[in-house]
Parts: structure tokens; sequence; C-alpha cells
């Protein structure tokens, strides 16, 4: 079979398949091309041993929840298509899975280092009846207090080798620490 490429339309770049951290679906994304008016996403056919056609769409994301297996790869690859006479190449494959679990990521913050919004070796991630986050960095003997949507409020607790937090209903917490002077301390709300 011949390819034809009509090379006024750039090929699709950096196709992404998510792979597993979303449950029952993958997301495939891809960057927008310039003149791109819409795409066409093929997705392999294990029986027919074939890419087939899956969707044309004008946006870069699609969720493929037509997953038969989970933790099987699903291969993908796309294409600008403006029409019949004007199409690019197909992009790199790219392959997603799913892992069968109702999960989605539903925030993500901070990064490496050592600044107030930064983590070393984080150990323990809990959550206070206000909805609150800490999590315990080893590495930096702390552990960092963030809000339900992930800004930072303070450096909770600090303590050689903070490993782990616990709230109780009375408002009281519990904070371990290891190294050498391990122990559990308990602390009531006021710290």
């Amino acid at each position: 079979m011949k390819i034809i490429d009509t090379l006024d339309v750039d090929r699709p770049i950096n196709l992404k398949a998510s792979k597993g951290i979303y449950g029952s679906r993958i997301t495939i994304s891809w960057t927008p091309m310039p003149l791109a008016q819409k795409y066409q996403l093929y997705k392999f056919n294990d029986a027919t041993q074939k890419y087939v056609l899956l969707k044309e769409l004008a946006d870069t994301t699609f969720d493929d929840v037509t997953i038969a297996k989970s933790l099987t790869k699903n291969f993908y690859k796309v294409r600008t298509y403006n029409s019949t006479s004007s199409f690019s190449r197909f992009s790199d494959a790219d392959f997603g899975y799913t892992s069968a679990f109702n999960y989605y990521k539903a925030l993500s913050f901070g990064s490496e280092g050592t600044g107030p919004t930064q983590f070393n070796f984080n150990m323990h991630v809990e959550v206070d009846k206000n909805g609150n986050i800490y999590v315990s960095d080893d590495g930096l003997n702390r552990v960092l207090k963030f809000s339900a949507t992930g800004s930072f409020i303070e450096q909770f607790y600090s303590g050689s080798s903070a490993r782990a937090m616990a709230f109780f209903s009375n408002g009281n917490y519990i904070a371990t620490r290891t190294q050498s002077s391990s122990y559990v301390q308990i602390f009531n709300p006021n710290k």
C-alpha cells in the first residue's frame, strides 16, 4: 500500500496516551498543528492487525472508553485531516492502558526541591476533617500543610525524619519520627 502525503499540513507531534491513571479510560492527546481543521485518530485492531479510524475530531484530546481489557496495551496514532485531498502523514504511535480502577487524577501540586511547596522525599499524605492536605517529607524533616486545592498554608511540623500524620475526631493528631530519635507524639489542636 502506497502512503500518500499531500505535504501541505504538518503531521501531529507529541502524541501521548495515558497509562493507567484514569481507571477505565485512556486519554489520548497531541500538540495542535498549524492549518489543521480536524484530525483523524486511529486505534490498532488486534483482530485485523491494522489501524482503524476511531474518531474524527477538531479537538486535540480524546477519551477512549471502549477498552475491552484492563492492563493491555492499546496503540494509537493520529493525522491532520482537512479533506480527502489535504492530510498529513501519521504521527508516531503511542500506547495506553487502563487500570480498571475507577479513579482519576483530581489534583497535582508541588515539585522536587527544598522550597515551601517542594518535596525531597515525601513519605505520607493525610487529610484532616476540613480537607486540608498534609505531606510528610522525610528528606527535609517536616510536614507541610496545604489547602484542599493544593495552596501552601504552612510548615505544620518539624522533626528529624518526619514520617506520618494522623488525625483524631477530637482534633488531636499524631506525628511519627524515626532515625536517631524514633517516637510517636500526640498533639492537641493547638500543637
